[in-house]
């Protein structure tokens, strides 16, 4: 595949399944506190990260807002949250501020939501809370729209997932043999003409 058009500093570029599995692993079992994986549309990068979390994290994707991070983060205290394709977020001020706080690099992190302290105190949310949640971000564009953008890459493992359509293919057929494995032992076989014999 063409290399990726932006490459952020310090990131790296990974081009195989295995690896970016590997990756996923090491977050789900508490080795990395903040993992970003960037890369291509449909290339599973979020079917993996789900595989590897086993319904451990917290998952928030597509239109989610600072204040709606900010919300899930102090439900989901001190548990992991994977943020999916949420692209917005990180070109919104609010958006950024808040990934600052909540993807520092000490194990315990306060966050802060200023204003209107009357709506969070209605839903019994506070102005700020201690997390120790290790954080993922997986989106399909990155871009260091400004230097507080650029300060959020320099606070964990940035990966450009960047497979090859070989690999892509090969990823294909293995969850295909997979799933035809599943299917032909739960059902004995009969969804394909197949009989136990």
């Amino acid at each position: 595949m063409a290399e990726p058009k932006y490459i952020p500093r310090n990131a790296i570029v990974v081009d195989r399944y295995q690896e970016l599995n590997n990756f996923t692993r090491a977050f789900a079992t508490g080795h990395l506190r903040f993992l970003m994986v960037v890369g291509p549309a449909g290339t599973g990068k979020s079917h993996t990260m789900c595989a590897a979390m086993d319904g451990r994290a917290a998952w928030i994707d597509g239109n989610a807002t600072a204040f709606g991070v900010y919300f899930a983060a102090f439900m989901h205290r001190d548990k992991p949250i994977v943020l999916d394709d949420v692209d917005a977020l990180y070109r919104d001020g609010s958006g950024v501020r808040l990934l600052k706080q909540l993807c520092q690099s000490e194990p315990t992190r306060m966050l802060g939501w200023y204003s209107d302290p009357q709506y969070l105190e209605r839903r019994g949310v506070p102005t700020t809370f201690m997390t120790s949640s290790p954080v993922a971000i997986i989106a399909n564009r990155w871009s260091t729209v400004n230097e507080d953008v650029a300060a959020l890459e320099d606070r964990g493992h940035m990966l450009v997932f960047d497979p090859t359509p070989i690999e892509i293919h090969r990823q294909a057929a293995m969850c295909a043999r997979a799933c035809c494995r599943l299917r032909f032992r739960a059902g004995g076989g009969h969804q394909f003409g197949l009989r136990r014999g």
